[in-house]
């Protein structure tokens, strides 16, 4: 049996990209998406929207030369990678784990996605040619 670890993300990054050296002298890149979900509360009926943060970091040195200066807070992005768990330990000795999606050398995709154009109203419009105005986070 194969087994598959692969992570497809599209979201909004929380901050700029942040380049580091390695010791090989390889660059790597880490940055934060985040993801939203939605959804109708039964009791209440208003929309419950949950954000979930993932912490990206990128190994590939062809992806980081593409994308360092473009990375920026706000950019909609498509993220593939592989989903990994550090150990570490908090300031009062508790043991956690923390996940992080990496883009290991030679593998893994980045694509910075465009932002939707609101198209202006004009007087010419019909009922049919209404502007879209959708305020999606990404």
């Amino acid at each position: 049996m194969k087994h598959v670890n692969e992570v497809t993300l599209i979201g909004t990054v929380g901050s700029d990209a942040k380049i580091t050296k390695l010791p090989s002298g390889d660059p790597c890149m880490s940055f934060c998406v985040a993801t939203n979900s939605s959804w109708k509360n039964k009791n209440t009926d208003e929309w419950v929207t949950h954000t979930e943060w993932h912490n990206i970091v990128v190994f590939n040195k062809s992806l980081v030369d593409r994308n360092e200066n473009k990375i920026k807070k706000g950019s909609p992005v498509y993220v593939k990678g592989e989903i990994t768990t550090n150990p570490w330990t908090d300031k009062n000795g508790i043991h956690k784990d923390s996940a992080q999606i990496v883009l290991k050398s030679f593998k893994g995709e980045l694509i910075l996605l465009e932002k939707p154009v609101k198209k202006e109203a004009s007087s010419s419009q019909t009922d049919n040619d209404v502007p879209f105005d959708d305020d999606v986070p990404f």
